[in-house]
């Protein structure tokens, strides 16, 4: 109802439950079908999307989800020893999915193995639903605490990713422009800024946007 594509209508409710907890956090829907990302702990536990039995590796991970008209559901989960979240996730492609957000300690994506610097730091992946591959990843991190809130991706193929940070990111990353968002004080120093990645997510330069306090 009120969709602005009129190629399918997906009229169905699906649990997403688990033993512990499970919250749906981001969705998007294009002519490709709908993409939805959640958190969840413990088992979850849904057949209608494929997942049998499908159990967290830590503490909280990443359930990415969908449904398209050519396969109906589906499902892959991302997940390390702690906590990771999703805040994000777009369709890039027509087979394309990006996922923002942040983990703790090490999250492996695809081929790649992200290590926090501290406690949590942001990270970008992007996820091929015709191959149900990882592809790429980035993150970015200090001693303190990063989270990737939001991305798009422009014309030109590269990626914009807003970020927040309460540290130094200069001291643990060359990228251009990586801000010192730690306080002298012991007021706490949040900083939004926008990260610049080609297509393959390399990090190209940061762009500082605003600092709270």
């Amino acid at each position: 109802q009120g969709s602005t594509y009129d190629s399918f209508v997906l009229d169905t409710f699906e649990s997403l439950n688990s033993t512990d907890k499970s919250n749906v956090i981001s969705m998007d829907v294009s002519p490709n079908g709908m993409v939805g990302c959640a958190e969840f702990s413990g088992t979850f536990t849904n057949p209608s999307l494929g997942a049998s039995t499908a159990e967290s590796d830590g503490a909280k991970d990443i359930l990415l989800f969908g449904w398209n008209a050519q396969t109906g559901f589906w499902h892959t989960t991302l997940g390390g020893t702690s906590n990771d979240f999703c805040w994000k996730v777009r369709w890039t492609g027509p087979s394309e999915i990006g996922v923002s957000g942040y983990f703790e300690d090490e999250l492996t994506v695809g081929s790649q193995t992200l290590s926090s610097h501290g406690m949590k730091d942001g990270f970008f992946a992007l996820y091929d639903l015709s191959s149900s591959q990882w592809t790429a990843a980035a993150s970015v991190g200090s001693i303190s605490n990063e989270e990737f809130r939001s991305f798009v991706k422009l014309s030109n193929g590269s990626f914009s990713v807003i970020g927040t940070s309460t540290g130094n990111i200069s001291a643990n990353s060359s990228i251009p422009g990586a801000p010192n968002c730690a306080s002298a004080s012991s007021s706490t120093t949040t900083c939004t800024y926008v990260l610049s990645l080609t297509g393959l997510l390399t990090p190209t330069g940061i762009t500082l946007s605003l600092i709270h306090i």
